[in-house]
């Protein structure tokens, strides 16, 4: 599976200008390999739009981007609308099943999108992705209300985005405030980590 993840800086005045234009990206979704698409506005920063973009895999993704991606840009000239747009081309290493089995049904049910943008230490992916395989996997994919999740790597060394799609936001934060510290310790995190951004997104329908 591929991931398009992408963050918009929106102005507060071209807010409306830019959910207009976001309309035009549905006429995608019969798109040979589209799985969904989600998004919202940053909870902590209402200027920030975040979109992720799921494809089957790299050979449908690549034909979307090569046949059907500018023409949706030239016709809803979106980029007028941003001040500064970051975009990301992750790979999916593992899925993690929650409540939901896949996306499609996640996406149906979820109300909140989690995102970690997470920048490691040089030498430390090895042990990073196995404690998400041993720790942190295992842990979501038993707790109530999340729904379901991806662990990818994008284009640059030593980077990865752990996405996960929460019934609501409640259930985020029991998770977060009764497991996270615990998980925390156990995967060593401080030893892995260089950077890390969060994004806590309530998701638009």
């Amino acid at each position: 599976m591929v991931i398009k993840w992408i963050v918009c800086r929106v102005p507060e005045g071209k807010r409306n200008s830019f959910d207009e234009a976001q309309q035009a990206w549905k006429t995608i979704s019969e798109s040979p390999g589209f799985l969904g698409q989600i998004g919202g506005w940053n909870r902590h920063d209402p200027s920030e739009a975040c979109i992720a973009a799921f494809w089957q895999d790299e050979a449908a993704y690549r034909n979307f981007m090569d046949r059907i991606h500018d023409g949706v840009t030239q016709k809803n000239a979106q980029a007028q609308t941003y001040d500064a747009i970051e975009v990301r081309d992750c790979q999916a290493l593992f899925e993690m099943p929650g409540s939901e089995r896949g996306i499609l049904q996640a996406a149906a049910h979820a109300t909140l999108l989690r995102v970690a943008d997470c920048t490691l230490k040089p030498g430390r992916d090895e042990h990073f992705v196995e404690v998400q395989k041993s720790v942190w996997i295992p842990a979501m994919t038993s707790t109530a209300g999340m729904s379901w999740g991806t662990f990818t790597r994008y284009d640059r060394a030593g980077s990865y985005l752990v996405l996960s799609l929460w019934k609501d936001a409640a259930s985020h934060d029991r998770y977060r405030v009764e497991q996270v510290p615990r998980l925390r310790e156990k995967a060593r995190v401080d030893e892995d980590l260089e950077a890390l951004t969060g994004r806590f997104v309530p998701l638009l329908p």
